[in-house]
């Protein structure tokens, strides 16, 4: 068989934006079928998914984030448009990325981190105090709950950045211990999400061989509802 290379989709590897491939007409490897039996696996809150290095795990939560938001015109041809039932019901979402984060200091990290959670407050029209991170992401989950009335979808990539980044650093060992208060403050935001229910969780970065892995740590995929 003959192939015209005119005719050929670009290949890229320059970028992990889901929506920048398919509305560039790149080539996108189909993986939306391991998406579908995530997500329909309603017995789990976390889902912790890990890969090596370039091994497409941005990307995979960039596919996330527009299947969570209801970009049912970005799957067009894709197994979970044209082979499932999928509704592609649109939930409000939380993509955090922490591979940007500032690790020179804790102080400098925190920062970082608080603007990304205000970020996200400004992509959803709300607006929320300063305070701890933990505080300021309750505040922002209880917001999004009470204007959306649906579940929150939150997605964290490269969330082990901070802390490879730091390594070596004594950054690394205050992320590692940290302040006693701020950790139960942070345990008790992941156990009951500040006074919110744990339900299954929608998504994550990745698979292991064996399948998703059950992990109490903000992943890519908690889903909150009164």
């Amino acid at each position: 068989m003959c192939y015209n290379a005119d005719d050929m989709r670009a290949i890229t590897t320059d970028t992990a934006d889901f929506e920048y491939l398919r509305e560039n007409d790149l080539v996108y490897v189909d993986k939306t079928k391991a998406i579908h039996d995530l997500v329909k696996d309603t017995s789990r809150r976390f889902f912790f998914i890990s890969r090596p290095r370039r091994y497409g795990k941005s990307l995979f939560c960039s596919t996330l984030h527009a299947l969570f938001d209801g970009r049912r015109d970005l799957f067009e041809g894709l197994y979970i448009a044209e082979r499932t039932d999928y509704s592609f019901e649109r939930y409000p979402v939380l993509h955090f990325d922490f591979s940007p984060l500032d690790t020179m200091d804790i102080e400098s990290f925190l920062s970082d981190f608080r603007r990304m959670i205000r970020r996200q407050a400004y992509v959803h029209d709300l607006t929320i105090e300063e305070g701890t991170p933990s505080g300021m992401l309750t505040s922002l989950l209880d917001g999004l709950i009470e204007k959306e009335g649906k579940r929150v979808v939150i997605i964290i990539d490269e969330f082990d950045s901070p802390l490879t980044g730091a390594m070596g650093k004594p950054f690394a060992e205050e992320i590692r211990c940290g302040d006693q208060d701020e950790r139960a403050e942070d345990k008790a935001l992941l156990h009951n999400g500040g006074g919110e229910a744990l339900e299954p969780l929608d998504l994550l970065e990745d698979e292991q061989p064996g399948g998703p892995i059950d992990e109490s740590c903000l992943r890519p995929g908690l889903r909150l509802h009164r």
